[in-house]
């Protein structure tokens, strides 16, 4: 959800942009394209870092996780973050099936009438809906058509607006919380009424008329351009300015900027240089196995350390009844090959936790090595993991003694007490 609310911060600054030097301007199609860069740029920004804004150092010294903890029972609040993929998912399905009944009703409605086939599109006459249009086809309530608005809807099938709408809808399906999406995508279908007005304003005030008189007087599709589009104030007026430029100027100076920023800002300020530098910290032990490296040793057996140990590691029962608990720190070797060996308990308080931790280290099979100066090495490996009892402990009798998972906290620690695992 962190990139969705990135997201969202990123399309809302945009279009203040949009809002303060771009709406109501005469550059209709600079507009549009403003729109669509602000309905996809802020889904590719958060992906994006750049090098120059980090700051490269070479591994820590000592090679040793943060503590993987082990607590207590699910929270609410973590019981409602295992229910938010669902829900999204959910609303998403439920949003694309409603496409998908929509574009199902423009199909049959289009197979329902007798289309003729003219240059560039294909005309419906004596439909129920329109003026309107759906990709190339034109369809009207009437058998007349007025040439002005015939040549508004080829405009509309001409620019290719029915892409921007369809590609704007699939992509509200799934990132339906970003609900400024919605806002831009009303304003999009706004802009493409300006660009089609423009290419049909034969007449401009008799143009202006048509607009009036058939405002209330039309059924369209919701997919669909229809020719009388609302706010039908902006049209009438957008009809009668005169080309304004400096906006455009001050976006084009300003969004690259605020780009930058942007960049600048979730670009992380700190990075570990991986190149195969010397590194005169780097220290081994007698036995040739190093206590510090360039690039550390990291796990490979299921995506990450972190969600292994939680899916592995229980809070002993006997441990839990006796309110035994405290930091168990693990040590050992992962050789050139990635190969983990002689794991060893350093400080535990009591054998019970010693014994769990010691079980699931010994299970974790795929690592990849670290490495000094681009050459892999044997090094050592510190994990510390720390048991916690933060509720009594429960009678033995008590249907409450069971295991259960937790997901940890935004340090991602594992908690487990004496309710659970």
């Amino acid at each position: 959800m962190m990139y969705i609310f990135q997201a969202t911060i990123y399309t809302i600054l945009l279009y203040v942009v949009y809002l303060l030097f771009l709406k109501n301007r005469t550059d209709h199609n600079w507009s549009r394209a403003y729109l669509l860069m602000n309905i996809g740029l802020p889904f590719i920004l958060p992906f994006i870092t750049v090098p120059a804004f980090q700051t490269k150092h070479n591994a820590v010294a000592e090679i040793m996780l943060p503590a993987i903890s082990i607590g207590a029972e699910v929270s609410k609040s973590e019981t409602a973050a295992g229910m938010a993929p669902i829900i999204y998912l959910a609303i998403s399905f439920t949003l694309l099936g409603y496409l998908a009944a929509q574009l199902v009703r423009i199909t049959l409605f289009i197979k329902r009438y007798k289309t003729e086939k003219q240059a560039g599109f294909r005309l419906i006459r004596n439909s129920s809906m329109g003026p309107g249009s759906w990709f190339n086809y034109i369809f009207i309530p009437e058998y007349d058509i007025d040439n002005a608005i015939l040549e508004h809807e080829q405009a509309h099938v001409k620019l290719k607006h029915s892409y921007d709408v369809l590609l704007l809808r699939l992509l509200q399906c799934f990132a339906w919380p970003n609900l400024f999406l919605f806002v831009l995508a009303k304003e999009l279908k706004t802009v493409h009424e300006f660009q089609a007005d423009a290419a049909a304003g034969i007449d401009r005030k008799g143009y202006s008329e048509s607009l009036l008189n058939g405002l209330l007087h039309t059924k369209h599709f919701s997919l669909s351009h229809t020719f009388f589009h609302h706010p039908i104030k902006r049209r009438i007026m957008m009809l009668q300015k005169k080309r304004t430029p400096a906006g455009l100027l001050k976006a084009a100076t300003i969004v690259p900027l605020m780009i930058v920023g942007m960049l600048y800002i979730q670009s992380p300020k700190e990075a570990v240089a991986n190149v195969a530098t010397p590194n005169p910290g780097s220290t081994k032990d007698a036995a040739g196995v190093y206590t510090s490296v360039d690039k550390l040793p990291e796990f490979i057996g299921q995506r990450y350390l972190h969600d292994y140990m939680r899916m592995n590691l229980r809070y002993p029962d006997e441990a839990k009844i006796q309110k035994i608990e405290g930091r168990v720190e693990v040590k050992f070797i992962i050789d050139e090959q990635g190969n983990l060996s002689n794991p060893t308990v350093i400080s535990s308080p009591d054998e019970l936790l010693s014994s769990e931790v010691l079980r699931v280290v010994s299970t974790m099979k795929e690592w990849s090595p670290a490495e000094v100066n681009g050459k892999k090495v044997r090094a050592y490996f510190t994990l510390p993991v720390e048991f916690k009892m933060e509720q009594p402990a429960p009678q033995p009798y008590d249907e409450a003694l069971r295991k259960q998972m937790l997901i940890g906290n935004g340090r991602k620690e594992l908690i487990v007490t004496a309710n659970g695992c």
